[in-house]
């Protein structure tokens, strides 16, 4: 599926929706690029469902690259990949986000999921529109890596989110690394926690923040809570 080029808006669910049939078989070559998406709200503290602007769902792998999405609760979003691409592995690429809740969430890859490349994305708090974003917002949420799975994450830009990036819940056995680009006046520039704001608890995890330049953040650079029964740090 090809979707480029398309102005998508003032949707309740989703922008462009790539999913899967029931049985779930590892797919690849879905790509949405050079799209303008705008007016999703819905979801989370505005009524209705989802408001995602793109979601690739249950081992559909494909890119999603150049992008414009604004006024949306979620800009990308991903879920539930535990067999291994035919080919290309998820990239997502060069997208600037304007998010009220999720600019981009990487959420339950486990077994043998291929590693998603997340880069070179400029991820912003919506803050026009009707609503006002939601305490929780974030940049990027990686969330739910098992077994052995990774995440190449590098040189994204988050501004004036409440968490530019957070990580949870991530037991992999492999690396994950956050590198590169700049997290501008959020209130923390990394969160890495043991109690999602949204989720709760989850399993012990380890990344490694390299690289990454960090300024304005109004509570802490990083923030860490390895508290399971803490909220809201």
């Amino acid at each position: 599926m090809n979707v480029q080029n398309n102005i998508i808006q003032n949707l309740e669910r989703y922008g462009v929706l790539a999913d899967n049939i029931p049985s779930r078989p590892a797919v690849t070559g879905t790509n949405v690029s050079h799209n303008k998406i705008d007016n999703l709200p819905s979801g989370n503290n505005f009524g209705g469902d989802r408001g995602r602007g793109i979601a690739f769902e249950e081992n559909l792998y494909g890119t999603a690259s150049f992008n414009v999405i604004t006024r949306v609760n979620v800009g990308w979003q991903d879920d539930n990949y535990n067999l291994a691409s035919p080919g290309a592995a998820t990239q997502v690429l060069n997208n600037t986000i304007h998010a009220y809740h999720r600019g981009i969430f990487h959420n339950l890859q486990y077994q043998s999921a291929s590693d998603a490349t997340i880069s070179n994305n400029s991820l912003f708090v919506e803050t026009t529109g009707d609503f006002a974003a939601t305490s929780t917002n974030f940049g990027i949420e990686l969330a739910s890596i098992q077994s052995g799975v990774g995440a190449t994450v590098t040189n994204n830009n988050s501004t004036n989110n409440v968490y530019g990036i957070l990580l949870w819940n991530l037991p992999t056995t492999a690396d994950i690394t956050i590198s590169g680009g700049t997290l501008t006046g959020n209130q923390y520039g990394v969160f890495a926690t043991s109690n999602d704001p949204q989720f709760g608890a989850g399993a012990a995890s380890h990344s490694i923040i390299s690289g990454v330049n960090i300024t304005g953040a109004t509570v802490a650079g990083i923030g860490i809570d390895d508290h399971p029964a803490r909220s809201g740090y």
